[in-house]
């Protein structure tokens, strides 16, 4: 990638106040910006020991931009901009296995493509450091996720809930933290993010770009995958272990790859960041049609989880379709719509999306809140595409895409008051 596309800026971004018809006024969300990396410092790794007696050259390091391949301008009604992502027109097929990658997707620079590549070779070799190789792009043999390609260990998770863990961000437990971590690798997979490198002609080991960052430094932590060889990889299950979690600089010296050989984040690439910008807007008034023409009974329902046992209840709600639209329509565009990403890979599908979940509220059938998730198609415009009954899996979904925990704090009363009665629904005459 040249030099030239280093220096370009990322679009100012502009987000319009939403006001709710009832209750306070709904401020805007700032999406982060991309930071600008300039020297990095050597800092203590997550796990592997660094010698920091090591005299290093001072680094401008420079994140490639990711060129906006998907981004693609439309006019729809009222002639307002919307903009879709390719991929998500494909069609699902559950035998869509072993991953194909998309060529339209930039991916994560090599050695080979990169000009600096070279002087990182010398300078590793004249500072005696490890001499890192570039193999080949990481394409899973399973679905894109973590799950069955790479193994989590528990005791790594767990670490998310010490008081001593080196991860800035917070996690309620530790299977929220293997949820963010297993569609998180998707996310990476689909962007053409992760490449495996050969570090002195031994070892193998790849990087993953999750968003998390170091205490204390705020600097990106990078996870560090590598050959999985002491748990059961049968039918190419697991052929990868995440190991532990690395700072650019402590990758640097402990591997001898260089910061602009990682991974770019994927909520940072800019088909991303343009379709949640710009639909946040759009998604806060979403024409009641979508509610009036949805055929129900053949929506997705993502039922809420109960724990196993002999005295969970299945309480379903038992109610007509009219009835239902009502309900809907009765708090439609009362509450700000909350942006979650939905991981496509499980059905076949190589790509992910943003959707809107729109509160509904049921507190009069004592229910608390559930959620409509709404998804806009270039075809179609915007559609009804699951039912959410479930608190956890709307949450999951949300903290994928990326906000701070003060943006986040403005759905917090829709979360603390949803569905905990209902588990089901059921259709009825």
């Amino acid at each position: 990638m040249q030099g030239q596309n280093n220096q370009q800026q990322q679009p100012p971004m502009q987000f319009v106040p939403y006001y709710a018809c009832l209750g306070t006024s709904f401020q805007p969300l700032v999406i982060p910006n991309i930071p600008k990396m300039s020297q990095l410092q050597p800092v203590s790794a997550y796990s592997f020991p660094v010698n920091y007696n090591l005299c290093l050259p001072k680094m401008s390091v420079q994140i490639p931009v990711i060129p906006n391949n998907h981004a693609v301008s439309q006019k729809k009604g009222n002639g307002s901009p919307l903009w879709t992502i390719c991929e998500e027109e494909k069609e699902m097929s559950p035998l869509a296995t072993p991953y194909t990658p998309n060529s339209n997707v930039s991916p994560s620079p090599t050695p080979s493509m990169s000009v600096s590549s070279s002087s990182t070779s010398m300078s590793s070799m004249s500072l005696n450091l490890p001499n890192a190789v570039f193999v080949k792009q990481y394409f899973p043999a399973f679905a894109a996720r973590a799950e069955l390609n790479m193994f989590i260990p528990s005791t790594l998770t767990e670490k998310i809930m010490h008081n001593d863990c080196e991860i800035l961000e917070e996690f309620s437990s530790a299977a929220e933290f293997y949820y963010y971590l297993n569609i998180g690798m998707a996310f990476q997979i689909n962007d053409s993010q992760i490449n495996i490198f050969c570090v002195n002609n031994e070892q193998h080991v790849m990087f993953i770009h999750y968003d998390l960052h170091q205490k204390g430094t705020k600097q990106d932590l990078y996870a560090i995958a590598i050959p999985n060889s002491g748990h059961s990889a049968k039918r190419n299950k697991w052929e990868w272990k995440l190991h532990c979690f690395m700072t650019a600089m402590d990758i640097f010296q402990t591997f001898g790859v260089s910061a602009n050989m990682l991974p770019v984040s994927s909520r940072k690439m800019t088909a991303f960041r343009t379709k949640l910008s710009t639909q946040w807007k759009l998604a806060q008034q979403i024409h009641p049609n979508a509610v009036k023409n949805a055929v129900w009974s053949s929506i997705q329902t993502i039922k809420q989880r109960k724990k196993r046992g002999r005295h969970s209840n299945l309480n379903k709600f038992a109610i007509s379709e009219n009835e239902w639209v009502q309900i809907v329509l009765s708090s439609w565009n009362r509450f700000p719509a909350i942006p979650i990403v939905v991981d496509g890979n499980k059905n076949g599908i190589c790509a992910h999306w943003i959707e809107w979940v729109k509160p509904v509220d049921l507190t009069k059938y004592g229910g608390g809140f559930i959620g409509i998730s709404c998804r806009y198609k270039q075809n179609d415009g915007w559609v009804v595409s699951s039912i959410c009954l479930d608190r956890g899996d709307v949450v999951n979904k949300h903290r994928l895409v990326g906000l701070s925990s003060k943006d986040t704090l403005c759905y917090a009363k829709y979360f603390n008051a949803f569905n905990t009665k209902y588990t089901d629904i059921e259709w009825i005459n």
